[in-house]
């Protein structure tokens, strides 16, 4: 009878906010994988999540790597983190899975990773081969189990004119600007790179132009978008529960997307198809633990997506236009950094 294969092993970097639901995910995770490094900055929170799994937290995250290089590293925070520690991960082949951006600013991505926009609709080239080390933001809307369930749905409704997307949840979960990057990412992989962002801020404390992480409060987003489109983005790190959707209307038809369930109509309302899971969890921790099953299970790395270079545009650019209260476009950004 054949002998089961090892449980891949995972490194754990938190901060004291995240290490709850951190020690959730690794619960729900069970034997799947074996954590064997927990690290961050010191806190009570950390030091409780390392007794609970039985290991001595560490605050210095590039020994962790060479202590206890694993399989895996979840990254709940990017706080004693730097380029060059992602970049000494991934030579070991490990694979992130990272709650927060890896880059908040253009230093911050190797330049191996950028490109020119003359076809700002085409994806990205895959940087690293399927068994190299990557990084993958977790949770993401586009592996929610809502999104992947629903077969081609562009297809279906023709010439797309607008898209409306939401994302809520406490800041405990994880920032706004990681639920502003996310949002992005899903946007340009349909829709190309914004014309032109308009944003506004509330509810929050103001921050620095070239400070991403610090952004936090109630944001509203106007994108215009190639080919007469334009979209609505409504997103918040003061609102519990975590939440995320999407509206996508065409000409042919119209698409509602949640984490769990999605909803195809045509442009008379008719169903043309609908899912409705019973029993699984739709909470930011039940969708983590989802998508980090689903990468055990396909552990090859997925079709390129848009690269970080353009998604870090547009929210600079939306961060840029709250402080301006002018649109801003992203375009011209990347264009400042050679990129255009």
């Amino acid at each position: 009878m054949p002998t089961a294969a090892p449980a891949p092993e995972v490194t754990v970097w938190s901060d004291d906010r995240r290490a709850g639901w951190v020690g959730r995910v690794l619960s729900l995770m069970g034997p799947a994988v074996k954590p064997i490094a927990v690290g961050g900055p010191r806190s009570a929170g950390v030091d409780e999540l390392g007794r609970a799994l039985g290991c001595t937290p560490g605050d210095d995250f590039r020994k962790l790597l060479v202590d206890r290089p694993a399989a895996f590293i979840l990254l709940a925070t990017m706080e004693g983190v730097g380029r060059d520690d992602i970049a000494a991960a991934l030579a070991q082949d490990t694979v992130i899975l990272t709650v927060e951006p890896i880059a908040s600013t253009f230093d911050d991505i190797p330049a191996a990773k950028t490109r020119k926009i003359s076809d700002p609709s085409a994806p990205a080239p895959k940087m690293l081969p399927p068994a190299a080390g990557r990084v993958v933001q977790i949770p993401a809307f586009q592996q929610s189990p809502g999104w992947t369930s629903a077969a081609d749905p562009l297809e279906v409704l023709g010439s797309v004119r607008q898209f409306g997307y939401t994302s809520f949840g406490p800041p405990e979960f994880c920032s706004l600007y990681a639920r502003l990057f996310d949002a992005f990412r899903v946007l340009r992989s349909m829709a190309g790179l914004p014309e032109s962002i308009d944003a506004s801020l509330v509810g929050g404390q103001p921050a620095a132009a070239d400070n991403l992480r610090a952004i936090t409060g109630h944001l509203t987003v106007h994108a215009r978008l190639p080919n007469a489109a334009s979209a609505v983005l409504q997103l918040t790190d003061r609102a519990a529960p975590a939440e995320r959707s999407i509206q996508i209307i065409g000409d042919q038809g119209r698409l509602r997307a949640g984490g769990l369930d999605y909803d195809l109509v045509d442009a008379d309302g008719k169903p043309l198809d609908h899912q409705r899971p019973a029993g699984q969890g739709s909470s930011f921790v039940d969708l983590l633990v989802w998508q980090w099953n689903r990468l055990l299970q396909r552990p090859v790395a997925p079709e390129p997506t848009p690269d970080d270079a353009h998604l870090l545009a547009c929210c600079l650019a939306c961060h840029l236009s709250a402080l301006t209260g002018q649109p801003e476009s992203p375009g011209k950004l990347l264009a400042v950094q050679g990129l255009g």
